[in-house]
């Protein structure tokens, strides 16, 4: 679900740089022709409330596209809470001024999921200067970490997990700071988890609505070199499937170029699955890896 910021009821916690309240809504514009309206000339201390009521118990992701035109937003630019729940937030983008973008440089933060009961809520958003373009609300089977609807492509971000009782830091940190930002030399980025303790288990739920081939491969790296079948261990629904590399001459590791990230993909052979509630367990020995993202390739089931 979209939400467009302009067109939010309640505007009782909204404070102008300067006017009225009615004036914070604006127009903008990039070079490339795309343009839209917004809620701009946001003062401090402003609270932006989303009033939402659910009929059912259910998972909420959510993401807000933002800007600022003084550079980078900070944790605490943008308090989020559901009551007494505050919902952390991450983006890889890095907002500011831009000439391409005429001032309006806008990037997506993404919030943690969270489960919440059937009844009404209030989200208060309280932030600073930075403007607001849309709010997108996605509510899933509170069960499942991904519901695969249609045979498809679909990207599933380990930060992103969100049963994180296998977890297991290395010695002197804790599961919250095993999610972390990395970054390549040519500017590409993104979350991953690391910091990745010995036992750890990543659990991924999938929720599959009818029979299908599923394929996975999983984006990984090992600071300490190459990655062997020691190292981690793949269970779906109880059953171990083994992975291999998709590129062989991969030895992951460090990479000084990469930022010590060198990333790779291992893949998995194609499983035929019914319908219903799929249970991926990573079980990670042996110097274990870091873990940026897995992907599902679901296919029509071959006939007998």
């Amino acid at each position: 679900m979209k939400v467009e910021a302009e067109e939010l009821f309640d505007r009782s916690g909204w404070k102008p740089q300067f006017g009225a309240v009615d004036e914070m809504i604006e127009s903008w514009w990039h070079n490339d022709g795309s343009k839209g309206n917004c809620v701009g000339k946001v003062a401090k201390d402003t609270v932006i409330r989303i009033t939402f009521e659910l009929g059912r118990r259910a998972k909420l992701t959510f993401s807000a596209r933002v800007c600022r035109n003084s550079g980078m937003i900070g944790a605490s630019d943008i308090t989020t809470k559901i009551g007494e729940n505050v919902l952390t937030w991450r983006t890889t983008d890095t907002f500011g001024h831009t000439d391409a973008t005429n001032y309006w440089n806008w990037g997506t933060v993404n919030y943690d999921a969270l489960i919440l009961d059937e009844g009404r809520y209030v989200m208060e958003i309280t932030t600073v200067d930075v403007g607001y373009d849309y709010f997108t609300l996605k509510f899933s089977d509170p069960e499942a970490d991904l519901t695969i609807d249609e045979y498809g492509t679909y990207r599933f971000e380990a930060e992103d997990m969100f049963d994180k009782s296998g977890w297991k830091a290395q010695s002197g940190n804790t599961v919250a700071q095993m999610i972390e930002k990395w970054t390549w030399k040519d500017g590409s980025s993104g979350y991953c988890v690391v910091k990745v303790g010995d036992g750890t288990v990543y659990r991924i739920t999938l929720i599959l609505s009818k029979p299908m081939q599923l394929t996975m491969k999983a984006n990984i790296c090992r600071d300490g070199g190459d990655i062997w079948q020691s190292n981690f261990a793949t269970v779906v629904n109880g059953e171990t499937v083994k992975w291999t590399k998709e590129d062989a001459s991969n030895t992951f590791g460090k990479d000084e170029e990469k930022n010590w990230w060198n990333w790779g993909t291992v893949i998995y052979p194609t499983l035929s699955l019914e319908a219903g509630r799929v249970t991926i367990e990573i079980t990670t020995t042996k110097l274990p890896v870091s873990f940026d993202w897995m992907e599902f390739v679901a296919s029509e089931p071959v006939q007998a």
